[in-house]
């Protein structure tokens, strides 16, 4: 993003092992060194888009990150909005969302969530751990699952509504009926 190459590889993979104990010691003002650097980047990087990350983390503490903006400024670097629309175009874009959030059931306090093994929607109790009850609807009246290409499908007999690529054709995956999208709003 400031100026360098960057290739995306479809078959890459990335994989972190996480180990039983931390090799180092950490201040005990900040309760997690992962999370505080986590806000970091996206305090730093982010832009526009670390609404996203402060909305699910709105504790994170990050310290002072002026000095690494102004690095970024004077290597004229590109935001992240850039790199979404330049380099990764294929990518979900969820600032363009209609709606964010989860898909509430006001009188039970139960939520759609993603099943990601059985690829299908599921009924589960409300709760803010993980992204498996983000939903975004889009301009395209797509019900789209987090942060990767993924949407409703009804293409299996209701209430079994699968997860599938997104195919914005329309048809299984189109849901235009504001009555049967009703999320919890976070942002837009």
């Amino acid at each position: 993003m400031c100026h360098g190459r960057l290739m995306i590889h479809t078959c890459s993979q990335v994989g972190h092992i996480l180990r039983d104990k931390r090799p180092y010691t950490w201040d005990s003002e900040h309760e997690d060194p992962v999370l505080w650097n986590h806000a970091r980047v996206a305090e730093t990087l982010l832009g526009e888009y670390k609404s996203f990350f402060f909305h699910k983390h709105p504790n994170a503490k990050f310290g002072d990150v002026s000095e690494r903006k102004a690095i970024l400024k004077k290597l004229n670097c590109h935001d992240f909005s850039w790199y979404l629309h330049n380099i990764n175009p294929e990518q979900f874009d969820p600032a363009k969302a209609k709606m964010t959030g989860r898909i509430r059931n006001p009188t039970s306090d139960m939520c759609l969530e993603n099943n990601v093994e059985l690829e299908k929607v599921v009924v589960s109790p409300c709760h803010e751990r993980g992204e498996n009850q983000l939903w975004f609807y889009t301009d395209k009246e797509e019900i789209h699952e987090g942060y990767r290409n993924k949407c409703f499908d009804a293409l299996r007999a209701w209430p079994d509504i699968g997860i599938r690529e997104c195919h914005r054709s329309y048809g299984f995956q189109h849901f235009s009926d504001q009555s049967l999208v009703s999320l919890t709003l976070i942002t837009t």
